[in-house]
């Protein structure tokens, strides 16, 4: 998190910069036509990172039901009692546990990503903005001098 922080203020410092420098309105009537779609593509990632969290709930309640019920059928089977459906059952639900960790794993790696993501599209998008109004505040005050 403190990582975001300096970078968000480094950025901050880098568009002000920028928009100090150069103050002429007609240099930053671009930054609109970008910022918006910035700004809704941000949030559209955020909406699909918490989908993505939403999944990873439910992989998560299927890798618990499955070590419960894999413990369950070694816990009231001993080894040497195993019949071939029990095994068959046994091996069917450690399957299905390989395949929910293997599917979590994936859903964590896209939601790493997706949570680095949108706060970094958001914040360039607000950083133009900044710099926009940093060089309209100059103007403004050279225009009042």
């Amino acid at each position: 998190m403190l990582y975001f922080v300096l970078i968000a203020l480094g950025l901050f410092c880098v568009a002000g910069f920028f928009g100090w420098r150069r103050s002429d309105p007609k240099k930053w009537t671009w930054v609109d036509v970008v910022y918006y779609p910035l700004v809704s593509v941000g949030v559209v990632v955020f909406f699909y990172e918490v989908e993505g969290t939403r999944a990873a709930f439910v992989l998560s309640s299927v890798e618990t039901l499955h070590v419960a019920l894999v413990d369950g059928l070694l816990g009231t089977v001993g080894a040497a009692e195993l019949s071939e459906v029990t095994e068959a059952a046994l091996a069917e639900s450690r399957e299905n546990l390989v395949a929910a960790q293997a599917r979590q794993a994936q859903v964590a790696t896209l939601e790493g990503i997706r949570s680095v993501a949108w706060p970094g599209v958001i914040l360039l998008a607000l950083s133009m903005k900044f710099a926009k109004g940093v060089a309209a505040y100059r103007t403004a005050r050279a225009a009042l001098v």
